[in-house]
């Protein structure tokens, strides 16, 4: 989902965590051109239709089915946009908030080996797409990665916070690394990253404390 404001100072009116959100630096331009060669790298990309015009402002709403969604979209995007040289306020984007978590790269990958998660769980790219590129995040209504659960409720027992199909993996992880966790802080870490990123849904998780989670979660 792509969103194209009027003006730099007409969002930042609209909406208080635009004011700190960039993208009208050469930093987006440099990310839109390395995404462009990324897209023609991996795939042959064929536009099809009528070209299009944004004229702002506009929402642009689209499927999103892989990881390549968004560069297959910039790179299809930026010119109509822009123009080969870029005129115009930037495309904002709505990005989904775990992006905005510490340890993004260390959890949500599959495959990566231990070692190279732990080295990764300290690194965010969120300060990145709030300050020099324009993305917002966007949660779920009913359903988060569990890190955010934890994150939030660091002091708290996990068996109060989660369900046993959620507890059992963490269990059985420090069973191999020779420690029990007992609190949700005891599994923030890279030895744990690849289990802290299933989607759990409001229903699996005690009531009492997801409810009053949630309502604190959709206020910020």
């Amino acid at each position: 989902m792509t969103t194209a404001t009027p003006s730099r100072s007409r969002f930042r009116a609209r909406t208080g965590e635009a004011a700190a959100t960039g993208g009208e630096s050469r930093f987006y331009d440099l990310v839109a051109l390395a995404l462009g060669r990324y897209v023609r790298a991996r795939f042959r990309v064929r536009v099809l239709g009528a070209p299009l015009e944004l004229r702002h402002p506009s929402l642009v709403v689209s499927s999103h089915r892989s990881d390549d969604d968004v560069p297959l979209l910039v790179a299809a995007l930026y010119r109509a946009a822009h123009g080969p040289l870029r005129r115009g306020p930037a495309v904002h984007f709505v990005v989904r908030d775990d992006l905005f978590e510490p340890g993004f790269f260390a959890g949500y990958p599959r495959g990566v080996p231990r070692r190279l998660r732990r080295l990764l769980w300290p690194v965010g790219v969120g300060p990145v797409l709030r300050r020099h590129l324009p993305c917002h995040p966007a949660a779920w209504p009913n359903a988060a990665r569990l890190v955010q659960l934890l994150r939030a409720h660091p002091d708290v027992p996990l068996e109060e916070l989660l369900s046993m199909p959620l507890l059992d993996p963490l269990q059985t992880r420090g069973d191999v690394l020779g420690r029990l966790p007992r609190l949700a802080r005891d599994v923030l870490d890279g030895d744990f990253a690849d289990l802290l990123w299933p989607v759990v849904e409001r229903a699996e998780l005690n009531e009492t404390v997801a409810d009053e989670w949630w309502s604190r979660r959709h206020l910020q």
